[in-house]
């Protein structure tokens, strides 16, 4: 299937669908006034006796479909860190669910089993810990490295900003796609300024 036949297919059947981003990711506070499908509604079209996980959003362009998840519920500021290592644990397997159930979806279901096109998985984290999330982004410009501290201090300080971030979920993967031709993990802000920009 070609993405003209994949437009073609949820404008004939699920125009009802097709919203704001800005609406689909409600309810964190997004603003992007592009338009795109709700996968939950499409999945659950198909999937009304079985549980399947799905993403929020597709999104098409002129050679991409964009699966995009929009994921809050990460961990909170003076949360224990036992259960927030834990709750952040359980919020990526969730996402990496996600991801993987929405290509089969994509994949199986409406393409068929013959997808001709780019296919891109996007998850925004909901950034209710801003202080964590500027030290990921700080931690990522500078290439997973800090710079002028003891060798035990900058140890701990990196440990600490990998363990309280999302980086380990964030890093890009350069091997062999098996699911996905690309994936991105950004927080709210971070997609909300790229929106802005478009």
């Amino acid at each position: 299937m070609t993405i003209k036949e994949l437009r073609d297919f949820l404008e004939a059947n699920f125009s009802n669908e097709y919203k704001t981003i800005s609406e689909l990711a409600k309810p964190m506070n997004i603003t992007d006034n592009r338009e795109a499908y709700n996968f939950d509604a499409i999945k659950n079209h198909y999937c009304r006796r079985q549980k399947l996980e799905s993403a929020d959003a597709l999104a098409l362009s002129s050679d991409t479909v964009y699966l995009i998840e929009f994921k809050s519920g990460f961990a909170r500021q003076g949360m224990d860190p036992k259960l927030e290592k834990a709750k952040k644990d359980g919020q990526r397997c969730s996402i990496r669910l996600k991801a993987c159930e929405s290509e089969l979806l994509l994949e199986k279901v409406l393409c068929d089993g013959a997808a001709e096109f780019k296919k891109v998985f996007i998850s925004v984290i909901d950034c209710s810990d801003t202080k964590g999330a500027m030290e990921d982004v700080i931690l990522k410009m500078a290439g997973g490295k800090l710079g002028n501290e003891s060798v035990s201090e900058k140890s701990k300080l990196e440990h600490d900003l990998k363990e309280n971030s999302l980086l380990v979920y964030r890093k890009e993967i350069d091997k062999k796609h098996i699911l996905y031709d690309e994936v991105w993990v950004m927080y709210d802000f971070e997609y909300s300024e790229k929106a802005r920009k478009r």
